[in-house]
């Protein structure tokens, strides 16, 4: 799984595209944990009204509000909506 391709997971014999509670009855929890984490990450990075804190080490995702280019994170630092840095 890399990139955004964790999004786009089909069936190797009939193509269908698998639901997330038959990946969960396959795959070891382990691995299954780790598939929620890429593809919640994923979903992030292709939404444009989302971006991560601009803070290093915070982690937490910052959602626009349609006021403007600023957004503000739960920890207070303002990320620029339009570039994902810090707002300038």
């Amino acid at each position: 799984m890399m990139n955004m391709e964790v999004l786009k997971l089909n069936c190797p014999t009939c193509s269908a595209e698998p639901t997330q509670s038959k990946l969960e009855d396959l795959l070891p929890k382990h691995v299954y944990k780790k598939y929620q984490n890429f593809r919640s990450n994923a979903l992030i990075e292709r939404d444009p009204n989302l971006k991560w804190c601009s803070r290093l080490g915070c982690g937490k995702v910052v959602e626009n509000s349609g006021k403007g280019s600023k957004g503000t994170c739960e920890c207070g630092q303002q990320t620029c909506m339009k570039c994902g840095n810090e707002f300038h």
